[in-house]
């Protein structure tokens, strides 16, 4: 730094995201003068002058954790995980959704954590997400938080659902998918069964005719 110019010229003056307070006691007797600075983030640190004259200081360090976390964002922008993400908030905060009803409309919410779409990308890489499988909440009344969702596939979503049907079979309440999947009965034929006076029993377990083509020379 010049001699001629005062060192009260310099408070105040702003560097990138650095601002001037005071000056520092030297490290050493060379004329390498150091100010005490103010990151635009609040941490106050030394820095020699050189360095933010010449840019190679530009922030307490916080510069390059925004610029890794906005490509963090950004990369999750054009992963799977970005649409479960938007979907969730939809249907919790959204009255246009269709599925707010069952959502927002109920008092479900997101949690707090999870507003930030970099904390529910990193929980879900962290927590089972493959391609394929679909978030689920254990506690069908409860948020979407860590402690009450994991990834499961759309078959056992599709049977954890509030308007899941039971079916009493044997003198147990059972989800009827699972029992539909047991039993390797398409829902249509199970239904058809049952509309034509059939038991719950009879409609799982009877096997399905056999039909005999008889040609037009034996008849």
């Amino acid at each position: 730094m010049p001699t001629k110019i005062k060192i009260a010229d310099y408070i105040g003056k702003k560097y990138n995201r650095l601002t001037i307070v005071s000056q520092a006691p030297r490290k050493d007797k060379g004329n390498n003068t150091r100010f005490f600075v103010k990151c635009d983030c609040g941490k106050t640190l030394t820095v020699f002058y050189k360095r933010l004259r010449e840019g190679n200081t530009r922030s307490c360090g916080c510069l390059s954790k925004d610029y890794h976390d906005s490509r963090i964002t950004h990369g999750v922008t054009k992963h799977p995980l970005y649409l479960v993400w938007y979907h969730i908030k939809e249907r919790c905060y959204n009255p246009e959704s269709k599925d707010y009803h069952n959502y927002g409309g109920r008092g479900i919410k997101v949690c707090d954590e999870w507003m930030d779409v970099k904390n529910f990308y990193e929980w879900s890489i962290s927590n089972g997400w493959a391609k394929g499988l679909e978030i689920d909440r254990k506690e069908n009344n409860g948020n979407y938080e860590p402690s009450n969702c994991h990834f499961v596939t759309p078959w056992v979503n599709s049977i954890n659902r509030r308007d899941t049907v039971y079916i009493n079979y044997k003198g147990e309440l059972i989800k009827r998918a699972i029992l539909l999947k047991e039993y390797n009965i398409s829902s249509a034929t199970f239904a058809n069964r049952i509309k034509n006076g059939y038991d719950v029993e009879t409609a799982l377990t009877q096997k399905p005719r056999k039909w005999t083509h008889i040609s037009k020379s034996e008849l």
